[in-house]
């Protein structure tokens, strides 16, 4: 009757991994948490008491793989991690204008990228999930996105591309033209 526990660390990959695990970086491995095959334990540098993992502590990371700092996850720190993709899925956003704007941003990236995975640089469902907010995603979240890919040469074309510098400034305020220029 142990209960289970999870510890959540959002975008782990933000920080040194390495060093903000130190030795605990090897007592997370299954076999040598408290339990395991061959359990292992430090003492504590403050207080001198023995720490090991429990077993029934389950350690959750977050990063969005877009990020280019994923390439600081270090390999001892890859092989101690199960590494789980969650792709945007389209049906998760509502029918109607969300889900026209998500299928718009995913041909636009599809025809924009260099040799990146479609997933690595989709933009993730949860933007388009609240259509009742649709308008201020995109304009401070989902435009600038696409704008910051673009300045860091991830994609070819800004999203303001082929657009009048007249309508490219309502294409800042407002997704339509945006959607109707790229609908599938």
């Amino acid at each position: 009757n142990v209960k289970n526990y999870a510890l959540i660390i959002d975008e782990i990959n933000r920080g040194n991994v390495s060093k903000i695990f130190g030795e605990l970086i090897s007592l997370l491995e299954a076999d040598k948490r408290d339990g395991g095959d061959h359990p292992l334990s430090v003492i504590l540098p403050y207080s001198k008491e023995s720490f090991s993992v429990p077993s029934n502590l389950y350690i959750i990371g977050t990063m969005n793989t877009t990020d280019r700092s994923v390439g600081s996850i270090d390999y001892a720190v890859r092989r101690r991690f199960a590494f789980v993709t969650l792709e945007a899925d389209e049906s998760k956003a509502p029918v109607g204008d969300a889900r026209e704007l998500f299928k718009a941003v995913k041909r636009f990236l599809k025809e924009s990228k260099y040799d990146m995975d479609i997933e690595d640089l989709m933009v993730g469902h949860s933007y388009f999930m609240d259509a009742a907010n649709l308008q201020m995603k995109w304009q401070y979240e989902i435009l600038p996105l696409l704008m910051e890919y673009h300045k860091d040469g991830i994609i070819k074309q800004s999203p303001l591309n082929d657009f009048s510098e007249e309508d490219a400034k309502k294409v800042k305020m407002d997704y339509k033209l945006f959607m109707d220029k790229w609908k599938v």
